[in-house]
């Protein structure tokens, strides 16, 4: 790393080039004010900014590399658990003892809290302190081993590497620290919170005295979170969605099972619902579907179906048009009743792309539709269905 990536001049630079250029002609015209060094770095650096930028914001991490850019918890998702902590102990001592590139110690600074920020790769760390200093917070930080007791604080976070040779692994033996050592740090600490991958099977009785979050953002699941001590007032599985309109539910409630629909059942369904993907984690679905009057349309299926209209924002939920087999001509008739020509598909338990789908099965109609698939002990089921409207949702 070159020692004047982080200056003033670097910055200057890189702010100043027009968002045309493509990364040759970006290069070419930083090798003439910096030197080769610089000039490669600089350029790296603006590329990954401009590749980030949809999914971190422009300005939020001005100081990126790689793969740390790769490793970095969503915006939203980290301000979310600082506010978490906040309510929970505020003005709090943490030490965010795996900060990466500063996500988490950035949003726990902001929010107040005096935040410890370690890593284990000095060059990691610098860029940690570079982007704190961006946001004129203060950079306590230094090159330590997460499993150690360089830092003395009442709680911390943890965020093991999961990819130790370059390769994302779910083995938690092989992570960095280790799922077990990870644990220890945590029990040595007043509360904490460590990430984990959010597709790990974890056992259901495991562990009952803290809480585990699955977390979504708009629909599509990116963490889920083990918290310990002060940190889990309320032990369980909690479903968090945090949603597209800016709202932020959770759900929680105790491990239900719930019979399917039989067969006919599910066929006469007046209402489908998706439910959001942290539900079906947390092993919250049949909780969710004896609450709201529902069941899943088939054994070990996540569409819901029932008779009446959810209202749950974990459950997209649909009134049923129409349904049929599975069978081209028998769905385009039924499409064609309905005047539906192009189609969005759903689906569930059925391996073929969404897209060749919606190319093979779409109907000679002019409006557009909707069309879930989903996986039955006798075949697939197809049903055709149009947005529905729950009690309390803006018209």
């Amino acid at each position: 790393m070159h020692k004047d990536l982080f200056g003033s001049k670097v910055e200057e630079a890189l702010t100043g080039l027009p968002p045309e250029w493509d990364a040759v002609r970006c290069l070419t015209h930083l090798r003439r004010i910096f030197d080769p060094e610089l000039a490669r770095e600089a350029a790296r650096l603006h590329d990954l900014r401009e590749r980030c930028k949809g999914r971190i914001g422009k300005d939020l991490l001005p100081y990126l590399q790689d793969p740390g850019s790769q490793q970095v918890s969503a915006p939203r998702i980290a301000s979310q658990r600082a506010k978490r902590i906040s309510k929970l102990t505020p003005n709090s001592h943490i030490w965010d003892s795996t900060c990466g590139l500063g996500m988490d110690s950035l949003f726990l600074g902001l929010a107040g809290h005096q935040t410890v920020s370690t890593d284990l790769c000095s060059e990691t760390l610098a860029y940690a302190i570079a982007n704190l200093r961006h946001h004129d917070l203060p950079a306590w930080a230094l090159r330590a081993d997460a499993t150690g007791k360089a830092v003395g604080t009442p709680h911390v976070l943890l965020d093991p590497d999961r990819r130790p040779n370059g390769k994302r692994t779910l083995d938690p033996r092989a992570w960095s620290p280790s799922l077990a050592a990870t644990l220890e740090v945590l029990a040595r600490h007043e509360g904490g919170v460590a990430k984990l991958p959010p597709g790990m099977e974890i056992p259901m009785e495991w562990p009952t005295q803290h809480a585990i979050h699955w977390v979504s953002l708009a629909g599509q699941l990116l963490e889920c979170t083990l918290w310990t001590g002060d940190w889990a007032p309320e032990p369980g599985r909690s479903a968090i969605l945090l949603a597209r309109d800016g709202q932020d539910h959770e759900y929680q409630g105790p491990l239900t099972d719930v019979p399917a629909c039989t067969p006919e059942q599910a066929k006469e369904v007046r209402f489908l619902a998706d439910p959001d993907p942290s539900i079906v984690r947390a092993g919250l679905l049949g909780c969710l579907a004896k609450e709201q009057g529902l069941k899943p349309l088939a054994p070990r299926l996540g569409y819901l179906g029932g008779d009446q209209l959810p209202d749950s924002p974990f459950l997209t939920s649909f009134r049923v048009v129409a349904s049929s087999p599975l069978d081209r001509k028998k769905v385009r008739r039924m499409l064609a009743e309905h005047d539906i020509g192009p189609i969005q598909v759903r689906q569930r338990g059925h391996d073929e792309p969404s897209d060749l789908l919606e190319r093979k099965l779409r109907g000679p109609g002019s409006q557009r539709g909707i069309l879930a698939i989903a996986r039955m002990d006798r075949g697939r089921w197809v049903y055709l269905l149009e947005p529905a409207i729950a009690p309390g949702d803006p018209k």
